[in-house]
């Protein structure tokens, strides 16, 4: 079997509830040279079009200069500005020999009040190999109501035809509420650290989970008690197998 993808662990969060249009994460431990950085970004919406990527996210940059790319960005909203809430997830691989001590800055495409990220590093195989994003699939749960506390059972498919690859499903999960419970992770999976933006009714909330794989597919089916407006990405990073897109 291929060697496999190992959780690094928590790389800090960030959040802002005044209006602007950054968050800056200060990460100390967990996303050195090698590892992979995985960014969940939580934001109270700009855009008034449901169920699209409206490029919310600008960009990720870093004090070390590192190189983000974006996963996917997903926007739940009823039509109205700040009624829902943006899920954008970017990845960065870490160079090799840089520290783990760093500033990572989030830039919106232009001012909203509510922000919120978590970052999570993992380790592949190889420090010196070159994950890749192959063919990130994007979920939006559609519920723009404050009653719904899941946010719905989505797989990612054909992930390649060898069982022995070694795989991360991750699924970045934002909703609209005050609260900072963990989510209630689907069987097998971990969380990442979860935040909020601020303490009040129009906080937007962040977290995630994963799972390191070694089949062709995986359900990812999260819940959380406190119902709200959702939104949420899920896809997979392989080390060295390119080329699958769905």
């Amino acid at each position: 079997m291929q060697a496999a993808f190992t959780s690094s662990g928590t790389c800090g969060t960030g959040v802002a509830s005044t209006s602007g249009t950054t968050i800056s994460i200060s990460a100390t431990t967990n996303c050195g040279g090698g590892k992979v950085a995985v960014v969940v970004i939580s934001s109270a919406n700009i855009n008034t079009t449901n169920n699209a990527d409206n490029s919310e996210v600008s960009s990720v940059t870093d004090t070390l200069n590192g190189t983000w790319g974006k996963i996917g960005e997903i926007t739940s909203t009823a039509g109205v500005a700040a009624d829902g809430v943006t899920c954008s997830v970017w990845k960065s691989k870490r160079p090799p020999g840089s520290s783990a001590t760093f500033t990572a800055t989030v830039t919106m495409a232009s001012s909203i009040v509510h922000r919120a990220a978590s970052m999570w590093g993992f380790t592949p195989a190889s420090a010196t190999g070159n994950p890749t994003s192959d063919g990130f699939a994007v979920y939006l749960n559609k519920n723009v109501t404050t009653s719904n506390t899941a946010w719905g059972s989505v797989t990612v498919p054909s992930v390649g035809t060898a069982t022995s690859k070694s795989w991360i499903a991750f699924r970045g999960l934002c909703r609209k509420a005050n609260v900072t419970t963990a989510p209630t992770t689907t069987a097998s999976y971990s969380a990442i650290t979860t935040t909020r933006s601020t303490n009040n009714a129009s906080a937007v909330y962040v977290s995630g989970e994963f799972h390191i794989a070694t089949g062709t597919s995986d359900t990812s089916a999260p819940t959380m008690g406190t119902a709200g407006v959702n939104a949420a990405v899920f896809g997979y990073l392989e080390e060295t197998f390119a080329g699958h897109f769905f």
